[in-house]
């Protein structure tokens, strides 16, 4: 007996995922995959008795984490980073020289922007950029939420300008932030 065709986007069991999986990364596991899950690394639907389903845009990005795992060596936390700001149509932050990013998983344009970033502030662009002061800057280097390299500094130093400059208006301080850095550093 012929089986139906399918109609509308393919929906895979967490079996289907593996077998697709299984000749680049031989390792995999269904229960990695729902510890990625746990993890927030993907999000696949639910049917209403609680089994997953999994789109391709889901195994694609299975394998840009695995590929990013194996490959770079990056912690899921710096994983989950990237793939968020993809999910905030952002480019995320210090994408490692040679990762692509699959046109798959995000547009064209972006996966483009992925591959020639790079791009670096002088002080004076980061203030403008940021909104933050000479002061809150020289705060921010001095605590060491900020570094820059021959005075240039890069997307996340502006995205941390950015955000200190709206814990600001809330009475917080960089000197209130070290600590945080410093055990944000401590679970990697």
């Amino acid at each position: 007996m012929a089986q139906p065709e399918r109609r509308g986007p393919q929906v895979l069991n967490i079996g289907e995922v593996l077998a697709q999986l299984s000749a680049d990364f031989p390792g995999m596991t269904a229960s990695k995959i729902r510890f990625l899950e746990e993890k927030g690394l993907i999000n696949p639907r639910r049917t209403p008795a609680g089994y997953r389903q999994y789109s391709d845009g889901d195994v694609e990005r299975l394998r840009f984490v695995l590929a990013l795992q194996r490959d770079q060596y990056l912690p899921l936390k710096v994983i989950k980073d990237y793939l968020d700001a993809i999910d905030r149509g952002e480019r995320p932050d210090n994408l490692p020289p040679g990762v692509v990013v699959s046109p798959r998983i995000v547009s064209d344009e972006l996966a483009a922007e992925l591959q020639n970033r790079g791009r670096k502030l002088t002080e004076e662009q980061l203030r403008t950029e940021s909104g933050a002061s000479v002061p809150l800057l020289q705060s921010l280097l001095s605590f060491g939420l900020i570094s820059h390299s021959n005075g240039q500094f890069d997307e996340h130093a502006l995205q941390v300008a950015r955000a200190c400059v709206q814990l600001e208006s809330h009475g917080l301080e960089p000197r209130h932030l070290r600590p945080f850095q410093a055990a944000a550093e401590r679970e990697f």
